[in-house]
């Protein structure tokens, strides 16, 4: 998608898919506070950054987040909310079931997270 000039919703709380995904970005000469170089990127979109972001679940991984946003990645954070939440909660949480300890350690430990 990266190489296609698709904008990309990098959709993840994994560290190796985090660091690939800025190896893919940094190949085609894309990353934080730098423009979109790709001649075949669409046009830019109100709020969407150059090209890219990172999507996280709101108390998962804030360490991981706010590292991100310090280096000038568009971090865009979910937050499950609706007449739904629940199922989707527990449908994510089905998933990826590594995402029960980090929701368990921010209800715990809420400063570890908040940082």
């Amino acid at each position: 998608m990266i190489r296609n000039g698709s904008y990309c919703a990098i959709a993840t709380h994994d560290k190796p898919v985090i660091q690939d995904a800025l190896s893919q970005l940094g190949e085609v000469g894309m990353g934080a506070k730098k423009n979109d170089p790709r001649a075949n990127s669409g046009p830019k979109q109100k709020n969407k950054g150059d090209g890219y972001e990172f999507q996280m679940l709101l108390g998962v991984r804030g360490e991981l987040r706010r590292k991100l946003l310090k280096e000038g990645h568009k971090v865009r954070v979910y937050v499950p909310f609706g007449k739904q939440w629940y199922e989707y909660s527990n449908r994510r949480l089905r998933e990826n079931p590594d995402i029960a300890w980090h929701i368990t350690k921010a209800l715990l430990m809420p400063w570890s997270n908040r940082r």
